[in-house]
């Protein structure tokens, strides 16, 4: 994400049942592939503990991430 003092990236963080955070697609210029290792890393360690999935969501404008909270 490519955030400037005049289009600054907005993260957003709610808590519910859930924690969902969300922040804004604003592409950079030139941009190398993205490897995907941290969030396949808590997709895989969120699944060992809990045998449940996170719920991803990208478009064009916006990615979101939700996770549901770990009950004890």
């Amino acid at each position: 994400n490519l955030g400037t003092l005049y289009n600054p990236v907005r993260i957003k963080v709610f808590i519910n049942e859930s924690i969902t955070v969300s922040n804004d697609i604003i592409p950079k210029r030139k941009t190398a592939a993205r490897s995907g290792v941290g969030l396949k890393n808590i997709i895989e360690q969120y699944r060992l503990l809990t045998m449940s999935t996170i719920n991803i969501h990208e478009d064009k404008t916006i990615f979101k991430v939700t996770v549901p909270i770990i009950r004890q």
